[in-house]
């Protein structure tokens, strides 16, 4: 069984479901105003360890499967000429505008879910790419630790290289 996020964008709401099913990824749209994503980790890490040892491509291919990221609905101002009419049409927008903020607070949470599922995929793929699996277990949090603070500032290469380097200590 593999973990799946459907989530449907539309643009009252955004409904979130977990389901327990092996799918491939798919991407499509229902409607034009109604986009469905359906995440299959499984596929997605069998895709990217296909690249081989040809990291850069592996890593580019899991982080082109996220999502697009949807940015934070804008608050309305309040107008400057403060009469019956403009505020009643701000008071309508602020109300829309709450709905719209806790449907992206909605959003937000289960994209932070599916990035971080396509984070452990291409984290699991540079320590097997890398031969840290070789390194001794009593030593392998050290060195992720050192290779994770020296690379992650320069992306996950950057990660792998400095594994390899650090794998050549146990060779």
């Amino acid at each position: 069984m593999v973990n799946i996020i459907k989530f449907t964008l539309t643009k009252k709401s955004y409904q979130i479901f977990l389901y327990q099913i092996s799918f491939v990824f798919l991407y499509q749209i229902k409607k034009p105003n109604q986009k469905q994503i359906i995440m299959d980790y499984q596929k997605i890490k069998e895709m990217v360890l296909s690249f081989g040892s040809d990291v850069y491509k592996g890593v580019e291919y899991a982080k082109s499967k996220l999502p697009i990221y949807q940015s934070r609905p804008s608050k309305p101002r309040q107008p400057s000429n403060q009469t019956s009419e403009t505020m009643l049409e701000y008071s309508r927008e602020l109300e829309s505008y709450e709905k719209q903020l806790i449907d992206w607070r909605k959003w937000n949470h289960n994209y932070g879910i599916v990035k971080c599922e396509i984070d452990t995929i291409i984290i699991d793929y540079i320590k097997r790419e890398s031969g840290f699996y070789d390194i001794p277990e009593k030593y392998q949090q050290k060195v992720w630790d050192k290779a994770w603070s020296d690379g992650h500032g320069s992306g996950y290469s950057e990660v792998y290289h400095e594994l390899c380097e650090l794998n050549n200590i146990f060779s």
